[in-house]
C-alpha cells in the first residue's frame, strides 16, 4: 500500500509480480494433514488458495485490474527471479509493474523441506523511465555466481535476510532508504547471480 500510495500510477493499470518461495504454508500443511486422513476429504475453497497464483487473482479483484499478473517461485532466487520478471515486463510494455515478494515459514514436518526462521513481505514500483517519485536507477545484469553475495552489516537483518527468501530483498531496501552509488550482487540461480549497478535518481 505504501508503494503505490508513493506511486502516481494507479493499481488498475498497472502489471504485478508475485513472488513467493512456497506460496501459502499453512493451506499447504492443511491440505497435505487432510489428505493424509483415512477418509481424506478437501474443502473446494481451501484448495482454491492453494494455487501458487491465488494472490494474483484477489489482487485483480480487489482493484479491478484487466493487467497480465505473474506468480513465481525460485526458491531461495525467488526475489531476484520476481525483479528480473518485473524488470522485463516493464520494459517489454512500457509501463510501470508492481513487484510483491512475500515467504513466511512452513509448519513442521514440512519445514523440514524448506526451512525458513522468519516471514517478511515487501513490494515495490519499478517504472521504465525515471519519474517524480523515482528513487533509484538500476541496470540489472546477470553474473556468474562467484561474485560476493551482497550482506548487510546489522547482524539481526543478516539473519533475517537468511531466512527468509522474500528478505533477500534487504541490501536492496537499504539503499532505496538512503539513494547512494552501488553495487548490490543477490543470489538467483545456482550458477547466476543477479547484480545492480544503482544510482541516486
Amino acid at each position: 500500500q505504501n508503494s503505490l500510495a508513493q506511486s502516481s500510477h494507479p493499481a488498475e493499470a498497472m502489471t504485478a509480480v508475485f513472488a513467493s518461495s512456497v506460496g501459502d504454508p499453512g493451506i499447504t500443511d492443511w491440505l497435505c494433514r487432510a489428505l493424509a486422513l483415512p477418509e481424506p476429504m478437501v474443502s473446494p475453497t481451501r484448495f482454491h488458495n492453494s494455487v501458487h497464483n491465488a494472490p494474483a487473482g484477489y489482487w485483480s479483484i480487489a482493484t479491478g485490474s484487466l493487467e497480465p499478473t505473474t506468480s513465481l517461485a525460485a526458491y531461495d532466487g525467488t526475489f531476484s527471479a520476481g525483479l528480473l520478471a518485473a524488470a522485463v515486463r516493464g520494459l517489454a510494455d512500457d509501463q510501470p509493474a508492481m513487484l510483491v515478494a512475500y515467504d513466511q515459514p512452513f509448519l513442521d514436518p514440512l519445514s523440514r523441506c524448506h526451512q525458513m526462521t522468519a516471514a517478511f513481505s515487501t513490494a515495490m514500483i519499478l517504472t521504465p523511465q525515471k519519474t517524480s517519485g523515482s528513487l533509484l536507477h538500476c541496470q540489472l545484469a546477470l553474473a556468474e555466481r562467484d561474485r560476493q553475495i551482497t550482506t548487510m552489516e546489522t547482524p539481526e537483518l543478516e539473519d533475517l535476510r537468511n531466512g527468509c527468501p522474500a528478505a533477500r530483498a534487504l541490501p536492496l531496501l537499504a539503499l532505496l532508504a538512503a539513494p547512494a552509488d552501488a553495487e548490490i550482487v543477490l543470489e538467483y540461480l545456482s550458477e547466476t547471480a543477479l547484480v545492480l549497478l544503482c544510482s541516486p535518481c
